[in-house]
């Protein structure tokens, strides 16, 4: 039985298939003209409403860890996030 197509892609398998930078890759989603998504933990937000699983994140609260040169060392700290729409 094959295995299920795979349901999101990093963004260094992004880049590789589109043989770009993966700063460019976060270009676009700045530009809104792709979606950037991460899987995160059980959190409480400020209203008080709990949210996990899939969500898009900015790409301006992540441009920090890519580089032309390659990776950056920096950490990044992601502070805002929207509820993914496929999770809706």
């Amino acid at each position: 039985m094959p295995a299920p197509p795979r349901s999101f892609l990093t963004v260094t398998d992004t880049a590789i298939r589109r043989q770009v930078p993966a700063l460019d890759i976060a270009g676009w989603a700045i530009d809104g003209e792709i979606a950037l998504s991460a899987v995160q933990p059980t959190v409480e937000t400020a209203d008080k409403q709990i949210a996990s699983g899939i969500v898009e994140i900015d790409g301006a609260d992540v441009v920090a860890l890519f580089r032309r040169e390659g990776a950056s060392r920096k950490p990044a700290l992601v502070r805002r996030f929207r509820r993914s729409k496929k999770t809706e």
